[in-house]
């Protein structure tokens, strides 16, 4: 499996794909997020998500997080060039595992000082992982980024480990919403009172909150209505190719 990798790493059989992130007000885009998705041999794209746990148990999840992450770098360099008053950020997702390596900062230092990309025109999000890692190591990394400029957000909140504790642990810039909690919606009145209190909370601690899986139009009309300032979902778009995503949005 190392070697399949390592094989499709190096024959760029993995592309970044990009959804575009969009503020709720005024519908205008905020951002976009970096999606990797593998070309099989016949030439169909997937999603790497099927991979990633694998990938972390072998302990090569890092070759592919830092690969993703230059080409994001390759893409902002290109976006500046063709549009310098542009300047969203890209949510890039990072295994905790990938963050928890001593060389994790070294590493996107490289990468990002190869291309001179602006750090604040990155989201770092902490994607879930059934592997244990260091809480203590990991704060302090994110403590690290947030001081440097980086922004930073806690995927899929509302699932697996990321609890309402993680909100009094850092100073989060954004929540992402968990899918799951977006599409319990229109059958829970009970959820759109807790999701409602959620967003109150997180306002008051300063954090943006993002609503992901928002697919129709009453999704998108009770999100509001709870007060997420940011939309990700079919609604708006899928994950796209690099250059569709330019022709539309740049």
């Amino acid at each position: 499996m190392n070697s399949t990798l390592y094989d499709d790493l190096q024959n760029d059989r993995y592309d970044t794909w990009y959804q575009p992130i969009i503020n709720g007000d005024d519908e205008t885009i905020f951002a976009c997020e970096a999606l990797a998705r593998r070309r099989s041999d016949g030439g169909i794209m997937k999603s790497a998500a099927a991979w990633i746990e694998m990938y972390e148990d072998i302990g090569i999840i890092g070759s592919l997080d830092f690969a993703m992450f230059r080409k994001v770098c390759v893409d902002l360099k290109r976006w500046g060039q063709m549009r310098p008053d542009l300047n969203f950020p890209v949510f890039v997702n990072f295994s905790r595992v990938t963050m928890s390596r001593p060389d994790f900062h070294i590493k996107i230092e490289e990468i990002r000082s190869e291309y001179g990309v602006p750090k604040n025109r990155f989201v770092f999000e902490a994607t879930e992982s059934h592997e244990e890692t260091s809480e203590k190591r990991f704060y302090t990394l994110m403590s690290r980024l947030k001081e440097e400029g980086y922004l930073l957000a806690i995927d899929d909140f509302g699932v697996e480990n990321s609890s309402i504790e993680s909100l009094s642990l850092f100073d989060w810039d954004i929540i992402k919403l968990s899918a799951g909690l977006i599409w319990t919606l229109p059958k829970s009145e009970k959820m759109e009172v807790l999701l409602k209190s959620l967003l109150t909370c997180c306002h008051g601690f300063g954090m943006q909150c993002l609503a992901e899986g928002v697919e129709t139009e009453e999704h998108l009309k009770l999100i509001r209505e709870a007060g997420a300032d940011l939309i990700q979902g079919f609604y708006y778009a899928k994950p796209m190719p690099d250059a569709d995503f330019e022709k539309k949005y740049l």
